[in-house]
């Protein structure tokens, strides 16, 4: 196992989409690699993460905090510690339970084919005496606290999984026992830490997808659009996902479109799933034709401006002498929000995060603003709400 900066054709962290969409590696390479602020963060705290697992003193990552990135754009504080520290507990809590004899492989590269091979967080292989595998842990820190990603039927999981294996050939035994891990800590919905243990025979079949799907990327690509089109790097630019996103348009909006009153529960349905990647297909059509003007590129019929901002004092020692002058109070006092008080308890008086929010949850609460409708699969609980049946 090695470490390398290059990019697999097909990489698992995209499995979920060249598994359908097998034209996506061609279309992707393209595409320069975005280089997006999120990403950069996640970069920096698998990058604390890596230091603690190979400090051989085993130290922790809340003893960094104030660390930097190379570039000074991060900074490590409490709370991304916090999380570092969550995923080094789930790792070694593997490691200390494990049934055998366990070693740890950190940011480790495992290649399942030429195309598809990536570079796992941590692999914990645990051997019985002989030296035989028992047991493969792979875990996955997830650094964002946006998209909440499921540990089940997790193709990119699985894909690290199926490349260590094949990397240390070994084979799919029947006694093995595998742990797919996601620690996702920053995220508030659902367990920080989430597990899935296939069954060998799922990983068999999955392990057969992932090879049919290399073979047609060779050989018979196929666009495909749908869901997993959100992050590829062809999708504003990509025919297939135009030509889904016209029809999807054309069923809602076409030359005599049904008043929306008499649309069935079901229609409104349909509609409803189609037009969250219908915006998504917009907004990248826009950000797409923005980084072509920023570029020189022209777009007909349109022009870069500059956006502008709320106004701000050139200079606050100036502005508040002026103020003063003129009878004015240039400060207002109010009271602290709760988040700024947890903070406050937390740092003056050396009270625990998990106390501090104990203390202030207990005099606050988060008021109600009204009802959205979203899909059936979010974590939030249902509202019902009152039957105003006049009968």
């Amino acid at each position: 196992m090695s470490t390398t900066a290059e990019h697999a054709k097909c990489s698992p962290s995209s499995a979920h989409r060249w598994t359908v969409c097998t034209a996506a590696p061609a279309e992707e390479a393209k595409h320069p690699d975005s280089d997006s602020e999120p990403a950069r963060r996640g970069t920096f705290l698998h990058t604390i993460a890596e230091r603690v697992l190979r400090d051989p003193r085993g130290g922790r990552a809340v003893d960094l905090v104030g660390t930097q990135d190379p570039l000074g754009e991060f900074t490590l504080d409490e709370e991304m510690a916090d999380g570092v520290d969550a995923y080094i507990d789930a790792v070694w809590f593997c490691m200390e339970t494990s049934p055998g004899i366990p070693t740890l492989h950190v940011e480790a590269r495992v290649q399942f084919s030429p195309d598809l091979w990536g570079t796992t967080d941590a692999i914990v292989l645990h051997r019985d005496d002989a030296g035989e595998l028992l047991r493969i842990d792979v875990f996955d820190l997830k650094g964002g606290s946006g998209v909440y990603v499921e540990a089940d039927e997790n193709l990119q999981l699985a894909c690290y999984l199926l490349a260590a294996v094949a990397d240390g050939g070994a084979d799919l035994d029947d006694d093995l026992v595998v742990g797919l891990h996601i620690v996702q800590p920053l995220h508030h919905a659902g367990s920080p830490w989430r597990v899935w243990t296939p069954t060998i025979r799922r990983l068999r079949e999955i392990k057969q997808q992932i090879q049919v799907a290399l073979f047609d990327v060779q050989h018979q690509p196929e666009f495909v659009p749908g869901d997993h089109c959100h992050w590829c790097r062809a999708a504003a630019t990509c025919h297939a996902r135009r030509e889904f996103q016209l029809a999807t348009a054309a069923d809602a909006f076409n030359d005599d479109p049904a008043p929306v009153a008499t649309l069935t529960p079901q229609a409104i349905a349909n509609l409803l799933r189609r037009f969250p990647d219908l915006r998504s297909w917009m907004s990248d059509v826009e950000a797409h034709a923005e980084r072509m003007a920023l570029a020189g590129t022209p777009i007909p019929g349109h022009k870069l401006v500059q956006r502008v901002g709320n106004r701000a004092w050139n200079d606050d020692q100036q502005a508040e002498a002026n103020l003063r002058g003129l009878g004015v109070d240039p400060f207002t006092s109010a009271l602290i929000s709760p988040a700024e008080a947890e903070r406050r308890l937390h740092l003056i008086t050396g009270t625990t995060k998990k106390r501090a929010a104990d203390l202030v949850n207990a005099v606050c609460h988060k008021p109600i603003t009204g009802t959205t409708l979203v899909d059936a699969s979010d974590k939030r609980p249902e509202f019902v709400p009152p039957n105003f049946n006049d009968s």
